[in-house]
């Protein structure tokens, strides 16, 4: 994938109108998107009896209404052109129920991984796929001292680790592969 074909863009996900202005600013410089990876997240670690409801709305407002949003924004340009990739950065948490604490977040990553199966039901026969990924323990700020131990591969993965495999399941050569949850782990879920 060549870099000069991608384009961050920082909106809030939670706001529709915010959403389809970073769409716009894409579009305005390359035309329609084509492929979109969906990596915001948010977490809040705190037992269930002391999540509040501002907790957990938040955490289901960004990690899977924000999707739902980027998703429905991105698809009718993708229809049109008959070709279409969507990512989704979920959790192993959403297929494990997470550590202790983290019950608001897996439930919210537990929806990515539904959305990602219904919506690739949903868009297969328009030639878009869409694939979530579940990782663990990949080194960045919002896991900071959530774990005590490496993973069963004898250490903590680098964000390249999930960055390689997006790249892939962004490619052309990746049309057949759709409705996949794919844990980037080192092994986590092994036990």
């Amino acid at each position: 994938m060549a870099s000069d074909r991608v384009m961050g863009v920082s909106c809030d996900v939670t706001d529709s109108a915010e959403v389809d202005a970073a769409f716009g600013r894409v579009e305005a410089a390359w035309g329609p998107v084509e492929m979109l990876v969906y990596a915001a997240g948010v977490l809040r670690s705190e037992p269930i009896a002391r999540t509040t409801d501002d907790d957990l709305a938040a955490m289901l407002d960004v990690n899977v209404a924000g999707a739902f949003r980027c998703i429905r924004r991105a698809l009718p340009a993708m229809r049109q052109g008959g070709w279409g990739r969507i990512l989704l950065v979920a959790s192993a948490a959403g297929l494990t129920g997470g550590s202790p604490g983290l019950a608001g977040y897996a439930t919210s990553k537990g929806a990515v991984l539904t959305l990602t199966k219904a919506v690739a039901r949903d868009v297969a026969p328009d030639g878009i796929t869409v694939n979530a990924l579940a990782p663990a323990m990949i080194e960045t700020p919002m896991i900071q001292g959530l774990y005590d131990r490496p993973a069963p591969v004898g250490r903590v993965g680098a964000p390249q680790d999930v960055a390689h495999l997006a790249e892939a399941l962004l490619a052309e050569e990746a049309g057949y592969i759709t409705g996949e949850i794919i844990g980037v782990d080192g092994g986590f879920r092994l036990g």
